[in-house]
């Protein structure tokens, strides 16, 4: 068989017409004028500085804040027309999840605190103001879709937050005088007092928290990048030496120690694992065995007036759960601390604090079906922390990233002390936030608007 050849085409060409939308002279879209390219990023950028300290309840409890403290009491209406936004189409199961819960504890456990408590209809909606920053996860979602900040704008904010953290906290150590301090929360939240742990403040950590997680993982992204644990070392001496909470600064090493573990060789890991067991089994069982007296004594002492009130809380609370097994599985409700009566005066005790007992405390007020409700959202916010994420780790976008999910693993180790209803709105929005960056990694890369 002969070969072919390939000749040039004669006569007249015919003209290649385009397909319909993608061929032909294309106007040049005007490109927006740098100014006010320039006025839009900083006014994200103000918006993001305002509203994220919101979200993640910074000033939910701190009196002292003065307009921040009312304005952080009124975000979760304020913000929820932006709820809406995240709204549209097929619910997922994460929203699921959120919305059975909302209607759980603001519906059901208002109207179970009248029966057991006698609150008015006013005093039982006022017991769910504590768990209105749920909505946070679709509010803070659909502010976020709104704004379209880029992960680099996000996490320039968020880091900005963690180092102000630190400046003015060391600032009021260093300035204000020790006359200013109290013992009593009710005087102050930010100044505090007591024999235990002597002067401290109590300032919100979240973002100083967050600046810590994501420096070291920076640090062990490359075994050059040692100036990132200056801000983890920096951050380590500030809890310790100023803010004094135990349960924070444990939750926080925890954190920091299982960063530092991901970096290690399996085998490593493996035989750290093993030692830490065993050692953890021996001291369980030097305190079981010890006895009454001696150092295990001065150990328990040595954790303050905290331990016994929370001990005291714990009996009260389970007794009187006791009295009915359909408390266990529906709970109690709650008493507003501005009502006529509240639950000292009901258990006779000056030191009964809900949110000192952990989940113990969610069963009292929301039972055993609350409790698994809102043990589901930490889940969730759980698995989104620790799914794969659609950018590398060791760059400083899946290094932020990933830093916003050791957050919400070190809210989940607090609850076996603090209240997870404490600060919900942390993990709402945490969650929110993982859930935006995962879609704009895989939509857009790491985009920088």
């Amino acid at each position: 068989m002969s070969r072919g050849r390939i000749v040039a085409p004669s006569g007249r060409i015919g003209r290649i017409r385009p397909l319909p939308g993608r061929g032909g002279p294309r106007t040049p879209r005007p490109a927006a004028p740098q100014g006010a390219e320039e006025a839009q990023g900083g006014a994200k950028t103000l918006i993001l500085f305002v509203a994220l300290p919101m979200f993640l309840q910074s000033f939910h409890y701190m009196v002292d804040a003065g307009p921040l403290y009312y304005l952080s009491k009124a975000w979760p209406v304020l913000a929820f027309p932006l709820a809406l936004l995240c709204l549209r189409g097929r619910l997922t199961a994460a929203q699921g999840v959120y919305g059975l819960t909302l209607v759980y504890v603001a519906g059901v456990t208002p109207a179970l605190s009248m029966i057991h408590f006698g609150n008015s209809v006013f005093d039982a909606l006022a017991t769910t103001a504590k768990v209105w920053p749920l909505t946070y996860f679709f509010s803070a979602l659909g502010g976020l879709l709104l704004l379209k900040p880029g992960e680099e704008r996000l996490r320039r904010v968020v880091l900005a937050l963690g180092i102000a953290t630190f400046a003015v906290m060391w600032a009021l150590w260093l300035i204000v005088p020790k006359s200013f301090y109290a013992s009593s929360s009710a005087v102050t939240k930010l100044f505090l007092f007591d024999y235990e742990r002597g002067y401290r403040i109590y300032m919100p950590m979240t973002f100083g928290l967050i600046l810590m997680f994501f420096s070291a993982r920076r640090a062990l992204s490359s075994l050059s990048a040692w100036a990132w644990w200056v801000p983890v070392g920096f951050g380590l001496i500030s809890l310790l030496v100023i803010y004094k909470q135990r349960t924070t600064i444990a939750a926080a090493l925890v954190v920091v120690g299982l960063i530092a573990l991901r970096s290690l060789p399996r085998r490593f890991i493996l035989g750290l694992v093993g030692v830490g067991g065993t050692l953890a089994l021996l001291a369980a069982l030097t305190v079981l065995l010890g006895g009454d007296g001696g150092w295990t004594e001065t150990l328990i002492g040595s954790l303050g007036a905290s331990l016994s009130v929370r001990q005291e809380t714990a009996a009260t609370a389970s007794r009187y759960l006791l009295v009915s097994p359909l408390s266990w599985i529906f709970g109690v409700g709650s008493i507003t601390r501005f009502s006529s009566m509240t639950l000292n005066d009901v258990f006779g005790s000056d030191l009964f604090f809900l949110a000192d007992i952990g989940w113990l405390g969610v069963v009292f007020e929301y039972g055993a079906v609350g409790a698994v409700l809102i043990l589901m959202i930490h889940a969730v916010g759980l698995r989104r922390a620790l799914r794969r994420a659609p950018v590398r780790a060791g760059t400083p976008a899946g290094d932020f990233r990933r830093a916003l999910g050791d957050m919400i693993i070190m809210v989940c180790l607090e609850t076996a002390i603090y209240s997870p209803v404490f600060t919900p709105g942390i993990v709402a929005a945490l969650t929110a936030s993982l859930i935006y960056l995962d879609a704009e990694f895989s939509a857009h890369g790491t985009g920088k608007g």
